[in-house]
């Protein structure tokens, strides 16, 4: 999934976050390995992006994993194993070629 962290406005930029990338090409539940770069800058320093960054970023509220004590690890790795609607939707538009559908009004 590629998102533009520049047109979503997902990260906290009145604390001082800005983005290193235009784009996040892959969120998954493992850890990055040590060469990758993070792809936020906060205070001069590389910072990976916080929890609700990763809420707006897969197109939700911010605090929106933020239920039943899940700790912060638990909701990283809930929003790593799951599929954003904005991907789903591209993911799936080509097959409305192929069914037809009518709609009950």
């Amino acid at each position: 999934a590629v998102v533009s962290t520049q047109s979503t406005g997902c990260l906290e930029e009145q604390c001082g976050r800005y983005a290193r990338v235009s784009k996040i090409n892959c969120v998954t539940s493992r850890k990055r390995t040590e060469t990758a770069p993070l792809p936020v800058d906060m205070e001069g320093q590389q910072d990976g992006l916080w929890t609700t960054e990763m809420e707006r970023v897969f197109g939700l509220e911010a605090h929106y994993t933020d239920i039943g004590n899940l700790s912060r690890t638990s909701r990283l790795k809930l929003l790593g194993k799951s599929w954003s609607v904005h991907v789903m939707r591209h993911i799936l538009s080509p097959l409305h070629r192929y069914f037809i559908y009518t709609t009950n009004q």
